[in-house]
């Protein structure tokens, strides 16, 4: 074979093997997604007038739910366990949130001062709450929310068969 053709398979060989690999990241990158967060388009349906969303957990037995806050995509983990909603101080801003008074926060992690805010929407599938109290947490990163208490005392929360149903009458 002439010396062309063995550089010709070669670069080809190299353009293969570039792509399996793109392929491969695309394809585990959308795996752990799924994995992490398999409500990234919730369930949502109207029964009797109510808006009810269904949750499937996640690998870790988790909630975790795709939604928005004024009309940012974010992802929501549920928190039965967290008094309010909490956000991180990045994400706050990115939704130009006005910072409230300062508020001890007793975190997983310690104790943190964090501030009040207030959001105006609040939507999981088709469910959409107005005026929601929340905390901005100088602990958190990124676009994950913790929907806590001051949201979920809106809804009616019930687990069957390991799905998490959120009501809104």
């Amino acid at each position: 074979m002439s010396h062309p053709h063995r550089r010709l398979q070669r670069a080809f060989f190299i353009i293969a093997l570039i792509l399996i690999a793109l392929l491969l990241y695309w394809f585990f990158d959308s795996y752990l997604k799924q994995q992490q967060n398999p409500n990234q388009r919730p369930e949502s349906y109207t029964v009797n007038g109510a808006r009810q969303v269904i949750l499937k957990p996640n690998a870790s037995h988790g909630y975790h739910a795709s939604g928005t806050i004024n009309g940012v995509a974010v992802e929501f983990i549920v928190d039965t366990g967290a008094s309010q909603v909490a956000l991180s101080p990045q994400l706050a801003q990115r939704l130009a949130l006005r910072r409230g008074q300062p508020r001890q926060l007793i975190t997983a992690n310690g104790s943190v001062t964090g501030y009040t805010t207030r959001l105006n929407q609040l939507t999981l599938g088709n469910i959409q709450l107005r005026n929601i109290s929340a905390v901005i947490n100088p602990g958190m990163h990124g676009s994950q929310v913790l929907f806590g208490m001051s949201a979920l005392k809106y809804l009616t929360l019930t687990k069957r068969n390991g799905l998490m149903i959120l009501r809104q009458e």
